[in-house]
């Protein structure tokens, strides 16, 4: 038996969704013949979104699933915390010395960053997890398998260029460690189509979450999952990108209204986007499709630490995981951190 909510949706944003959860659909199909990505357990959780009609669908329901800020709000009532305390500490601390210059303006957003991890323990979530678990055994097995489903979302997220990754929108069920993020949908940057979140870290991998994985886990499963997940879907995923990002690139051409602006009467008070001149979004559309599609290959490629053909065999060889640590590295950075949007809550 399987219950469902029924949910007025933004159809602009709503179908995209569906169309990146039919494409996760995609990957779990191919995860599922590699060796690799089945031992470490590799698959999307992928709730059920059944349109039924222009601006209504019925997303399958699960009671025991827990928003990454719904983990906040409970250590927040138990430590008789309020909510909005890290939004009037970094207030506060900006209004004191709005005078600073750009340069140092980084520098102080680091030290409110810092100075507000220390009230907001990275154990939030993790000890909501443990407080519904019977066993420590059971929080081992939870741990392990959300450690790869983190993996997961930030593959999918690095590669696609997932944006706005609200704490409110990363559910997990405590029972069984599985991830869903709402909303996920790529960000295009408006001037050219390509994938550009405009965010300062690859993926979200705020304290909380590092919290959850712990050190050891950053540098093993974490790391390996990631690893395995993009040998798997390197090469077979391209077959199926050019639909996906077909789609994503008319979804770019009509939402800058190019052909609406080249008609548009005069005196109309709208302004225009700021478009790339070289583009011409009809002329050019199988090759903005193609740049896109090589795009996401390329950072698949990238994350998954193939070995290279030597050019002299006496230069000094990088280490071959290189490229995932440095990912990892960027995501959990602390000045990195500090300049994500408050809203997205990088303290969580």
């Amino acid at each position: 038996m399987f219950s469902f909510l029924l949910q007025n949706d933004t159809t602009h944003i709503s179908r995209r969704e569906e169309r990146v959860m039919q494409l996760a659909q995609c990957m779990n199909s191919i995860l599922l013949h590699s060796q690799s990505a089945v031992q470490r357990r590799l698959q999307f959780h992928l709730p059920h979104l059944i349109p039924i009609g222009h601006s209504l669908r019925m997303v399958q329901y699960r009671e025991d699933y827990s928003s990454l800020y719904e983990m906040y709000d409970e250590h927040c009532t138990k430590m008789a915390l309020a909510k909005d305390l890290p939004y009037l500490h970094n207030l506060k601390r900006l209004q004191d010395v709005q005078a600073r210059g750009p340069a140092q303006m980084v520098n102080l957003r680091q030290e409110i960053f810092t100075e507000i991890t220390q009230m907001i323990p990275s154990t939030v979530a993790a000890d909501f997890l443990m407080r519904r678990l019977a066993s420590h055994g059971e929080w081992w097995a939870v741990r392990s398998h959300l450690t790869s489903q983190l993996a997961l979302t930030g593959v999918l997220t690095h590669i696609l260029g997932i944006g706005c990754r609200l704490p409110s929108q990363m559910l997990i069920a405590p029972q069984k460690g599985e991830l869903w993020l709402q909303e996920a949908v790529p960000i295009l940057n408006q001037a050219s189509p390509t994938l550009q979140a405009n965010e300062p870290v690859p993926f979200r991998f705020t304290p909380a979450l590092q919290g959850i994985v712990t050190k050891r886990g950053m540098s093993g499963l974490f790391a390996t999952s990631i690893v395995s997940s993009s040998r798997a879907l390197a090469e077979p995923l391209s077959f199926f990108l050019p639909l996906f990002m077909r789609d994503e690139y008319l979804f770019w051409m009509t939402f800058n209204k190019t052909l609406q602006h080249a008609d548009r009467p005069a005196g109309h008070s709208r302004p225009s986007p700021k478009l790339d001149p070289t583009v011409n979004p009809l002329k050019d559309s199988h090759a903005g499709i193609q740049k896109l599609v090589d795009e996401v290959a390329k950072r698949l490629e990238t994350l998954s630490c193939r070995p290279v053909p030597e050019k002299s065999p006496k230069a000094t060889k990088p280490p071959l995981d290189q490229p995932v640590t440095q990912l990892i590295s960027s995501a959990t950075n602390p000045l990195k951190l500090s300049q994500m949007d408050y809203l997205l809550m990088p303290w969580l």
